[in-house]
C-alpha cells in the first residue's frame, strides 16, 4: 500500500531457510501482494548462530540460497543475517572486559569467501540476541557492550554508586582501553566519551544498548568499507 515495495524473511526463529522453496509458491505470493521480485528485498535468516558448529553448518545452506535467489530473481536486494550476541550477560564477570566472539561476522566472511553466484549484503542483530527476552524484574548492573574487530567487549559494573554512575566507571574504562575508536566514531561513542567525564547523566540501560548499537553500526560499516568484511 505504500508503494515501497516488501521485504520477503525466509528463515525464522524457529528454523533455518529452506532452499527448497519453489518457483510456484513464490509466483503465488507476488501475484497475492501484486509486486515483481525487483520490488523485494529478501532476507535470507538464520537468527541465531552462537558456535563455530553453527557457522559451519549455516555456510552450505547459505550457499543454497543463494543459488535459489539467482534462479528466482532478480531480487532488489539479497541479505545474509544472523545473530551471534548471547541471550544474557548476567554471567559475566564484574569489573573486567570479556571478550565474545562475532559468530554472524564470522558466517557471512565464510559465504562471501566461497565465491557465491549473488554478492549479498550484510545483516546482523548487533549487540543484541535474535530472541526477543521477557522483561527483566530489575534493571540490568551497569554495562556496555562495545564492537572492536571480530568481537565484542563487555564491560559490566556493580553498583556501587547512587543511581547509574557505575556507568561512567564503565565509560571511563572503555576510553582508556585498546579498544576505543574516538569520541568522533558515531553517536554513540560521544555519549559514551561524555559519561566518562560524568558530565550529565549516566543514562539508562536502554540508552546503554542505544549507544553500544550506535556504535556498532558504525564499526560494522567501518569494516564492510575498508575490508570489505563485517
Amino acid at each position: 500500500m505504500h508503494k515501497e515495495g516488501a521485504c520477503l524473511r525466509l528463515g525464522s526463529i524457529e528454523q533455518d531457510p529452506n532452499p527448497n522453496i519453489s518457483t510456484l509458491q513464490i509466483s503465488k505470493l507476488l501475484n497475492a501482494i501484486g509486486l515483481k521480485t525487483q520490488d523485494m528485498d529478501v532476507l535470507i535468516d538464520f537468527a541465531t548462530v552462537a558456535s563455530m558448529r553453527d557457522v559451519t553448518r549455516c555456510v552450505p545452506s547459505a550457499i543454497k540460497m543463494l543459488v535459489w535467489a539467482n534462479t528466482n530473481g532478480p531480487w532488489r536486494s539479497v541479505t545474509i543475517a544472523s545473530g551471534a550476541f548471547p541471550p544474557s550477560i548476567s554471567d559475566l564477570s564484574l569489573g573486567v572486559v570479556t571478550s565474545l566472539r562475532r559468530y554472524d561476522a564470522n558466517l557471512f566472511s565464510l559465504v562471501v569467501a566461497a565465491g557465491p553466484v549473488i554478492q549479498p549484503d550484510y545483516g546482523d542483530y548487533a549487540i543484541n540476541n535474535p530472541f526477543l527476552q521477557p522483561p527483566a524484574p530489575r534493571g540490568p548492573k551497569p554495562n556496555l557492550r562495545y564492537t572492536s574487530g571480530l568481537a565484542w567487549q563487555v564491560l559490566r559494573e556493580d553498583t556501587l554508586l547512587p543511581g547509574n554512575q557505575s556507568f561512567c566507571t564503565v565509560c571511563a574504562k572503555m576510553v582508556h582501553s585498546i579498544h576505543w575508536a574516538g569520541r568522533q566514531y558515531s553517536a554513540g561513542d560521544m555519549e559514551i566519551e561524555r559519561c566518562s567525564r560524568q558530565v550529565g547523566g549516566a543514562g539508562t540501560a536502554t540508552q546503554w544498548l542505544e549507544w553500544g548499537a550506535s556504535h556498532h553500526m558504525a564499526h560494522v560499516i567501518d569494516r564492510l568499507t575498508n575490508l570489505g568484511e563485517p
